[in-house]
């Protein structure tokens, strides 16, 4: 599922820079990203794929982070954590070219996304807030 999505809906941020975004209601987004065929940020991408998972009968959880967590300031993106079979996954198919296999949540799993391999460290995350 992960794939598909980021195989058919870009990423695109127009409407944010222009000043022209409606929102992040479902309805909205729906309409935007499938009726429209429009690409989405992740807010908007992230907001539909957690709501066809949670439709699809799966436990999400959705949550914010930060593209480069030492760097300080807001959590300006959006992932999710989708349970599997009592598994946890982070699930982002709404950065850029985007995760296109959910990675285990788990300290060091380490997934091949398209050829480039992605590890999953726990860090201190007090050492990480401001």
């Amino acid at each position: 599922m992960t794939r598909a999505h980021v195989e058919t809906i870009p990423f695109e941020n127009v409407d944010v820079v222009l000043g022209r975004h409606r929102g992040i209601g479902l309805d909205v987004v729906g309409e935007k990203l499938i009726t429209r065929r429009r690409g989405g940020y992740c807010y908007e991408q992230a907001g539909l794929f957690a709501a066809v998972a949670d439709r699809l009968g799966y436990d999400v959880q959705r949550t914010v982070s930060r593209v480069q967590p030492d760097r300080g300031g807001p959590y300006p993106h959006m992932t999710l954590i989708i349970t599997v079979e009592n598994t946890p996954y982070l699930v982002d198919a709404e950065f850029g070219s985007g995760m296109l296999v959910p990675m285990p949540f788990e300290n060091g799993a380490v997934v091949d996304q398209g050829g480039w391999p992605h590890r999953l460290i726990w860090e201190d995350l007090h050492e990480l807030l401001p």
